[in-house]
């Protein structure tokens, strides 16, 4: 008689619910805040030089014009945590991945508050 047929690798899932979601939820908080961003500097006139100059007093936030030019690099964020994640899950179920999913919530959170950081003060007018 044979024996059972050995353990495939592929049987596992390589990325659990959890995983996904907190990655798609991360791509997701880059790709709306980017165009948010973007779309409330173009809204308050950034780019047009006739409009607003250093001249009249307009000070654009940094922070705002990192997000405009750069932003979308920010999408190796979630690329890399779940690349983690995977690693974490496949090495270990317990402390190493639980402290990874923490993590990427936490980085959620902080691209958050960047994003509205940036459309909540996208310039500052100095009298």
């Amino acid at each position: 008689m044979r024996g059972a047929p050995p353990p495939d690798v592929f049987d596992e899932p390589v990325l659990s619910k959890a995983t996904i979601q907190v990655s798609l939820v991360m791509a997701l908080i880059v790709v709306l805040g980017v165009a948010g961003v973007g779309g409330l500097l173009k809204l308050h006139g950034y780019g047009r030089e006739d409009l607003f100059t250093h001249v009249q007093g307009v000070t654009w936030n940094p922070v705002a014009i990192f997000v405009r030019h750069q932003g979308f690099h920010l999408l190796w964020l979630p690329v890399t945590w779940t690349c983690f994640a995977v690693i974490a899950q496949r090495r270990d179920r317990g402390m190493l991945y639980s402290s990874t999913y923490w993590a990427g919530i936490a980085v959620a959170v902080i691209l958050l508050i960047m994003f509205f950081y940036a459309a909540a003060a996208p310039y500052r007018m100095e009298i």
